[in-house]
């Protein structure tokens, strides 16, 4: 009964400060937004939805994500060597042979895993393991202390230093200067070597117009 007063009370307050027409717009966007779903594990969303919510919605939808640490992970192989803090995001999709999965919580060396993840690179490929704190010691020469790392023009959020990329997967990295709040950071992109990398670097762009 309470929960009850209170919706008549925040339906009374939102139609006295923002209107009718901007109540009746919350309404429908909630109705859209509440519609059931079917077994698929994405919402079917209409031409009239997405024409309402292009050209009549204003709301701006905020969403924090915050990574689950006390999730295990599975534990990466990649040719067959066990490999701590591999990031995926290093390796090329094009480069995998195959991938199979063993299900099953392990533990190897005090830590618990999830499940195993066998990567198996084509012949062609080198898998030089490589450490981003190792990486940055032997390639770069960084004029400040503190660093915001980057794969392919993506954030990594995670705690970098001792993630594992394959250093022959390694194209270029770019570095760039930061300030934020009086604070200078360096700002370092590992731009993957994927035949996509390759040929935009090599793109000269005149005016406008892409040129190879």
């Amino acid at each position: 009964m309470k929960r009850l007063g209170l919706s008549i009370i925040m339906l009374f307050a939102a139609i006295v400060v923002f209107g009718q027409d901007t109540l009746q717009n919350h309404l429908r966007i909630q109705q859209i937004l509440s519609e059931p779903t079917s077994d698929i594990k994405y919402k079917r969303i209409s031409e009239e939805q997405i024409k309402y919510l292009l050209e009549t919605d204003t709301t701006v939808r905020v969403t924090y994500k915050q990574n689950d640490l006390k999730q295990n992970q599975p534990a990466y192989y990649v040719n067959g060597l066990f490999v701590k803090n591999l990031s995926l995001s290093a390796i090329d999709p094009g480069t995998i042979e195959e991938i199979s999965v063993e299900a099953g919580e392990f533990e190897k060396g005090n830590k618990k895993y999830s499940g195993k993840l066998f990567i198996k690179l084509k012949d062609y490929i080198d898998f030089k393991p490589i450490t981003i704190s190792e990486m940055k010691s032997k390639h770069l020469d960084l004029p400040y202390k503190n660093s915001v790392l980057m794969i392919d023009n993506k954030i990594v959020i995670d705690d970098y230093k001792e993630l594992v990329i394959n250093e022959r997967g390694i194209f270029k990295i770019e570095v760039q200067s930061l300030q934020l709040e009086n604070e200078n950071w360096n700002v370092i992109n590992l731009i993957t070597r994927t035949e996509k990398n390759i040929k935009e670097a090599f793109v000269i762009r005149i005016g406008g117009d892409d040129q190879e």
